[in-house]
């Protein structure tokens, strides 16, 4: 445990460090120690332990956690802090407004220039795709790297396998699309429902289809962004007590302990959901 947050705050003082030299002004803190919550990035997530990566490594090496059975006192020690921190600490404060300093300046572009660059990129691969989709209303910078991800992630699926499948709707990935429905096109999922080529679909159908994905996507970025925020507080918290939560277990203990942290999940399951049942009411109405 002492090895592992010992990692965590070299890695995350060389997040704030290559920060602070491109930007004025120092970071976030809480006492003289910065904090997930001020300096984690999305991009950078793959080199922190936290809850979520360290998931991802268990489920790639096929290791389990030792199971995290806390007292109930413990429990309510989390609960307490979290509500003071989050709140009336202004953790949620912190994470937002630095989330809101990173629209500015050259990251600020990197993102713009990112977004800007998918109606080009998706007219060029056949795809419909509205632009008003990247519009960064209401989001923060980590909700549009979360779009912006998504985004990638339908290009490169539906190049792959139109590449290396010809586009034949007996060769996608299904298990794959089953357990992340909008990390693929509309396209895609007609191939699927269907056993037709995506091309055989008519622009009104694929169009309907797109708009459906469109506001689902935006959705499920602002879900992302309401998930990372409260996220960011939690790690703070489960660190300044000492609680070592396995990644298997986070989702299930924080929604008992934050009934808004439940919902938020629910609603992405919800969200996913939505997306694979409306693509199949408006491809069966074809």
């Amino acid at each position: 445990m002492r090895n592992l947050l010992i990692i965590s705050f070299i890695v995350i003082g060389t997040i704030s460090l290559l920060w602070m030299q491109s930007h004025s002004g120092p970071a976030e803190a809480i006492g003289d120690q910065p904090t997930l919550a001020t300096l984690l990035e999305p991009e950078a997530a793959s080199s922190v332990d936290t809850p979520i990566v360290r998931k991802e490594q268990s489920a790639i090496q096929g290791l389990a956690q030792e199971q995290w059975d806390p007292s109930p006192e413990v429990l309510a020690a989390l609960k307490a802090s979290f509500e003071e921190y989050h709140g009336q600490g202004g953790g949620e404060e912190r994470i937002i407004a630095y989330q809101r300093g990173k629209l500015e300046g050259r990251p600020g572009e990197i993102l713009h220039d990112r977004l800007s660059s998918f109606p080009e990129r998706f007219k060029q691969a056949g795809l419909h795709f509205e632009a008003s989709l990247i519009e960064m209303d209401g989001m923060l910078r980590v909700a549009g790297n979360h779009l912006s991800n998504n985004l990638n992630h339908q290009l490169d699926r539906y190049f792959q396998w139109k590449q290396e499948e010809a586009g034949d709707p007996r060769r996608l990935p299904v298990e794959a699309m089953t357990a992340y429905p909008l990390n693929y096109p509309p396209e895609m999922w007609f191939a699927l429902q269907t056993g037709q080529p995506a091309d055989t679909a008519s622009a009104n159908l694929l169009l309907d289809m797109a708009l459906l994905r469109d506001r689902l996507l935006r959705q499920d970025a602002l879900l992302y962004q309401e998930q990372y925020i409260l996220d960011s507080s939690m790690t703070v918290v489960a660190q300044k007590l000492g609680e070592d939560i396995p990644a298997e277990q986070w989702a299930e203990v924080w929604s008992q302990l934050v009934p808004q942290y439940g919902k938020v999940l629910q609603e992405q399951a919800n969200l996913r959901q939505e997306y694979l049942n409306g693509l199949q009411a408006l491809a069966s109405a074809k």
